[in-house]
């Protein structure tokens, strides 16, 4: 054992404190050169400054829940979209990485159009203007991003043309790991584009971008059609839609306004065993014809005639109030399935363990998309709540008397 003045253990050989890491994603978006080899080139090494730059050099820093300091890593890599449709990896990249980094360093629609669809999904974007972009008298940033922050970057230095010349290995866009000269030359030329790319970053950590206001707008009206796919749902669950030739009034529908019957348009597993249509192929890539009366012949004969006579009534009550009035209304009528069938096993839910049951249809959420003056359509989400007795109630299956 090492011993100090005052008996205590030496300092030094105390373990140290592990800091915490946090690695980013980081998408690159950026020209291809097209059909020129030369061009092409110069756009590979544009993108491998960046990365090796940020995924080598850089030191950011933020405070963690903790208050203690957690330094920040990237996992830099590219958004290959080259022609044709943009891939569903493409999309997905441009989607969920935590940052988007655009080199403009042409007069690229491509770029253009994904930082679009950055844009729809996540604010975390960092503009690099080229400043050797040619002077065409065409605007090298749209006018929607005119109030966007961007910076500038230059065309790669000669001596790192000619270290990715006298590699041994060819640079392409999917090169992970470059080799220690090139590294190196890129240190030491891309000085600036270094302290750009940290600054830019560390502002990002310090000063979390939002979305405008507007584009806030815009996508809360995103069609709700894969709301189901895109959460986990633990109700028993559909998502409704109602298209409208129009809305006859300010306040309120008619009859006539109505383009076709309210559909089905998605609804998740537990939904689907209810009414007994599992192997129902729905969602936001299918053409629903799954109507309310549709759905109810189908568990018709499951369900007491008195209980399903009071809750068609309901419902039909409902309609009136909540689809063609634009009100609120609860639903009191639940679905309640017959627990055994004096006229035979088939009268009885093929699923047993829902025979018994009972379900109350409550309507969580509603929206509306598009202009009303024109065809739109209406979303209700709703889910069933099984089994609502007070526990005080014989029915309920943890009766605090029984």
């Amino acid at each position: 054992m090492t011993v100090v003045e005052g008996g205590k253990a030496d300092a030094a050989a105390e373990q140290p404190v592990e800091r915490e890491c946090l690695t980013l994603s980081v998408t690159v978006i950026t020209p291809f050169g097209g059909g020129s080899h030369a061009a092409s080139q110069r756009h590979i090494i544009n993108y491998h400054r960046v990365k090796h730059l940020i995924e080598q050099t850089l030191r950011i820093e933020r405070l963690n829940c903790h208050g203690d300091d957690c330094d920040i890593r990237y996992k830099v890599g590219i958004c290959l979209a080259r022609s044709g449709n943009i891939s569903r990896e493409a999309l997905t990249k441009l989607a969920k990485s935590n940052i988007v980094i655009a080199m403009l360093s042409d007069h690229n629609v491509n770029v253009i159009y994904e930082l679009g669809i950055r844009n729809m999904h996540r604010p975390e974007t960092l503009l690099l203007l080229n400043r050797e972009l040619p002077q065409d008298g065409s605007e090298p940033i749209p006018v929607y991003l005119k109030e966007s922050a961007f910076n500038l970057f230059s065309d790669p230095h000669d001596d790192v043309i000619a270290a990715v010349s006298a590699c041994e290995s060819k640079l392409d866009w999917k090169t992970e790991t470059l080799e220690p000269a090139l590294a190196h030359t890129i240190e030491r030329c891309d000085v600036e584009l270094k302290h750009t790319l940290e600054r830019s970053l560390q502002e990002l950590v310090d000063n979390p971008p939002r979305w405008l206001q507007s584009m806030n707008e815009i996508a809360r009206d995103r069609h709700p059609d894969g709301f189901l796919h895109g959460w986990s749902t633990y109700l028993p669950t559909s998502v409704v839609r109602i298209d409208w030739k129009r809305r006859s009034d300010d306040l309120s529908y008619r009859g006539e306004d109505m383009d076709h019957p309210p559909m089905v348009a998605d609804a998740n597993y537990l939904f689907r065993r209810i009414f007994h249509i599992e192997n129902l192929d729905m969602g936001p890539d299918v053409a629903s014809d799954i109507t309310f009366e549709r759905l109810m012949l189908r568990i018709q004969p499951f369900v007491a005639e008195h209980d399903y006579a009071d809750f068609l009534a309901e419902q039909a009550q409902l309609m009136k109030w909540i689809v063609l009035g634009n009100g609120h209304a609860v639903a009191e009528v639940p679905l309640r399935f017959k627990a055994d069938g004096l006229d035979g096993e088939d009268r009885l839910h093929p699923n047993k363990d829902i025979r018994g049951k009972i379900y109350l249809p409550c309507l969580t959420a509603k929206t509306t998309v598009g202009d009303t003056d024109h065809p739109h359509s209406t979303y209700l989400i709703i889910s069933f709540v099984e089994q609502f007795w007070p526990t005080d109630h014989p029915q309920h299956p943890k009766n605090r008397d029984s």
